[in-house]
């Protein structure tokens, strides 16, 4: 017996074609869009986008939609995860709920487990802090860092739990670096938003308090944000919109 009848042969000679054609599309867009971004580099991108204009709106709608299926996701997890525990908080502290629940969802997805993240640059400075070569980094002085090992200060630069809160902020808090990453990590977050930026949060100004959460300053008057996602404080407000 054959191990493959005519009709299903048929069938893989027609999805190999298709392929095939997929993959020669695919390179002659590359290659003629390669070539004139090197005749013309002042024009690359208008060039390109004339040149292989099925490529780039595919990648671009595909990209759009695996955001709307994470944010979506998000959004979800955050409610399920973290929802009557940020009303809580919310009502403790006299703080807007749908913002901390938009905040948890920009800043972890709304997910239990999530890796903390490092920042080199604040690890740079926390260390110079240490030998005598800056004053101070914030509330943080040589004294407190004055039996730090590099663990304990790569700690320090690395940002913790739901709210993704940097180490560091536990001298100003007065806590251990453990209540920022473990079961109480929540509390302390929304406490130091509190007391960092919660009048703004009061006062309704919730595109100042995302853009001083990540940028540490209010929202730039020329409209140009300084968060390492541009579109953060924009889609933090659209999370708002559906937690309220």
């Amino acid at each position: 017996m054959p191990f493959i009848s005519k009709t299903q042969y048929k069938l893989f000679k027609v999805a190999f074609l298709v392929f095939c054609l997929g993959i020669a599309q695919f390179s002659v867009y590359y290659v003629v869009g390669r070539k004139l971004i090197n005749a013309f580099p002042s024009k690359s991108k208008a060039i390109f986008r004339k040149a292989a204009p099925v490529c780039v709106g595919c990648c671009r709608r595909n990209s759009n939609i695996k955001q709307v299926r994470n944010s979506a996701m998000g959004l979800q997890q955050t409610a399920k995860n973290y929802g009557n525990e940020l009303d809580d908080l919310a009502k403790q502290f006299n703080l807007p709920a749908p913002y901390l629940k938009a905040l948890v969802t920009l800043e972890c997805s709304g997910m239990k487990r999530f890796n903390p993240r490092f920042e080199r640059h604040v690890c740079l400075r926390l260390k110079q802090v240490k030998a005598g070569k800056h004053g101070k980094y914030e509330h943080v002085t040589k004294r407190h860092l004055s039996d730090a090992t590099d663990e304990a200060i790569e700690n320090l630069a690395t940002s913790w739990g739901p709210f993704q809160i940097m180490g560091y902020k536990c001298v100003e808090l007065d806590i251990k670096i453990k209540h920022l990453r473990g079961d109480s990590a929540l509390y302390w977050g929304v406490k130091w938003i509190d007391e960092e930026y919660g009048n703004y949060l009061r006062q309704g100004r919730f595109k100042d308090a995302f853009h001083l959460h990540n940028a540490g300053t209010t929202f730039p008057r020329n409209g140009r944000p300084r968060t390492y996602d541009p579109n953060y404080v924009r889609n933090g407000l659209k999370y708002i919109y559906y937690f309220d």
